[in-house]
């Protein structure tokens, strides 16, 4: 058995011996629990294909957004990833040789800094353009097939159940807050303005995958309003 752990983590999971064997010994028995509990079905051709198709979709947009000209200066003034590189919270730094390039920068800092500004577009980005191609291409077959890939298929479905999730975490209005620390509106108004229309096409393309329109919401202003509200439990 072989395992990958942060380096922060690893004094406080196996410092000591006791502890070492109480997280292996509990990694061991979900993985044996959930391969003998859980039966798993023949893979669909059908839905292999459609995923990989989906995939190329996604990953085509993503590139696209990140190719895009001043990119990396968007990025360097709209997040606070030089910040989270002074903070040093990491166990290497955030750059490997010091060259400011997207090639050079670790994923660790890369995820902070768009969660900090809550874009997050490395939980979402091309999830709507994805869809959208895919019912064009294969027509009114694809919401079948999507159907019945979010019903059957275990890894699909936890992927749009990742994406809703990193849905419900954006602010497009905080985003463009840190948008507006861009300097050249050449710069800034295309990518945010194409960043700003992805995000509308992943809401609209997680309604129609889940059929519920509090996929469409951003957490906390559209919360269902079921009860008292969050800040007045708190308040008393």
């Amino acid at each position: 058995m072989r395992l990958t752990e942060q380096g922060e983590v690893v004094s406080s999971k196996y410092a000591n011996r006791g502890t070492a064997v109480g997280k292996i010994e509990l990694l061991a028995s979900s993985v044996l629990a959930h391969m003998q509990t859980r039966v798993q079905p023949a893979a669909n051709p059908e839905h292999v294909d459609a995923l990989e198709a989906l995939s190329g979709m996604s990953q085509t947009a993503y590139s696209t957004l990140l190719g895009q000209p001043g990119f990396i200066d968007y990025f360097q003034q709209a997040s606070p990833v030089e910040e989270l590189a002074m903070l040093k919270i990491g166990s290497r730094p955030a750059r490997r040789f010091g060259a400011k390039s997207l090639a050079d920068l670790r994923a660790i800092p890369w995820v902070f800094a768009w969660s900090q500004n809550r874009h997050m577009i490395t939980g979402w980005y091309g999830f709507g353009s994805a869809l959208r191609a895919f019912r064009q291409v294969r027509g009114t077959a694809a919401d079948r097939l999507l159907a019945d890939m979010y019903a059957r298929h275990p890894l699909f479905r936890l992927m749009v159940d990742e994406v809703e999730k990193s849905l419900m975490l954006t602010d497009m209005d905080i985003a463009a807050g840190y948008a507006d620390l861009v300097e050249d509106p050449a710069i800034r108004k295309p990518i945010f303005v194409r960043i700003q229309a992805e995000h509308a096409a992943a809401l609209a393309a997680m309604r129609d995958m889940t059929g519920t329109a509090q996929s469409a919401c951003g957490f906390p202003r559209c919360w269902p309003a079921k009860g008292p509200s969050v800040a007045r439990s708190l308040t008393g």
